[in-house]
């Protein structure tokens, strides 16, 4: 894959998740190469690199008076497991956005949770 079809792929990520509401994401992918330096590297060691693809949305905004919507506190996925080919970690994250959940579902579902936390609950867990 080149560079200018990895940035379309991630692109159409972006508008999969933006067409279900939600108002900003981070789409990555982390890459990792574990060397060992005692030994020569087989050409390419690829079973030294690792891909990680993973999502983050929020519907956290600020509104006009500059305080922050009361939503949720947005969606995180993630394929943590050894992937070893670029090409499957951009397909898992088209799979993640596809899979996500509606915007306006995962901030009734999370509010729903909040509203079932005692008021000392809630200060033990940061939520207000």
């Amino acid at each position: 894959m080149d560079a200018q079809e990895l940035n379309d792929r991630l692109l159409a990520v972006g508008r999969t998740i933006k067409a279900k509401g939600w108002k900003s994401a981070s789409i990555d992918i982390g890459i990792s190469y574990l060397a060992m330096f005692y030994r020569d590297p087989d050409p390419p060691d690829r079973l030294m690199i690792s891909y990680r693809p993973s999502i983050s949305a929020t519907v956290h905004h600020s509104n006009r008076n500059g305080d922050w919507d009361d939503g949720s506190r947005g969606y995180r996925d993630s394929v943590m497991w050894d992937i070893k080919d670029i090409d499957v970690a951009v397909a898992k994250l088209e799979e993640l956005a596809e899979k996500m959940p509606r915007m306006v579902d995962e901030s009734a579902r999370i509010k729903s949770a909040k509203a079932k936390l005692s008021d000392d609950e809630r200060r033990l867990l940061g939520i207000r």
